[in-house]
């Protein structure tokens, strides 16, 4: 967002949310929609708003980082 504060916690919108995790935005809401993306409901109606913690984000992508090895390695060297 424009000129906002760098202790500002931002709620993001699906496509944000798409484009960083280089998904489609109907991807993103499937996965919402499964409960395996973390989200907000703003609004208490069957036409909430869904937005998505930036933090809940960037640690989605942390816990969901595999690190692969070389394939007949066995000495767990990443790729």
């Amino acid at each position: 967002m424009i000129n906002d504060p760098p202790n500002k916690k931002r709620l993001l919108i699906r496509n944000e949310v798409a484009d960083r995790l280089r998904l489609k935005p109907s991807t993103v809401k499937k996965k919402t929609l499964q409960g395996e993306i973390p989200h907000v409901r703003i609004g208490n109606t069957k036409k909430a708003h869904v937005r998505y913690r930036e933090e809940d984000i960037d640690r989605y992508i942390t816990d969901h980082t595999q690190h692969g090895t070389k394939k007949g390695m066995g000495n767990g060297e990443a790729i």
